[in-house]
């Protein structure tokens, strides 16, 4: 298994979910969206897909980026930890 921050508890109440959020968005998560080939995880706010699987992944980033877009929302907490990468641009900028 791939290395990835510790995980939260499996059910926690959705005001500790957004103070973790806010702390740092991947470990916010369970651990069981990371042993999934794809999972989702939603909020009121948002809804978001985590992909694991290479082929998938390729799928996404390589072959059909323009139909998998990346949230703004998400961008927002990885862009300290993943800066301009191709896994928070869209558009030019990825092709770029």
């Amino acid at each position: 298994m791939p290395p990835k921050p510790p995980s939260r508890p499996e059910k926690v109440s959705l005001s500790r979910y957004f103070k973790l959020f806010r702390q740092d968005i991947l470990s916010a998560q369970p651990a069981k969206i990371y042993r999934a080939w794809m999972a989702e995880f939603s909020t009121p706010f948002f809804r978001s897909y985590l992909v694991n699987d290479p082929q998938l992944t390729k799928r996404v980033l390589n072959e059909r980026p323009d139909d998998f877009p990346k949230s703004d929302r998400i961008g927002a907490g990885l862009r300290p930890l993943l800066g301009e990468s191709v896994f928070l641009t869209n558009g030019e900028t990825w092709k770029r």
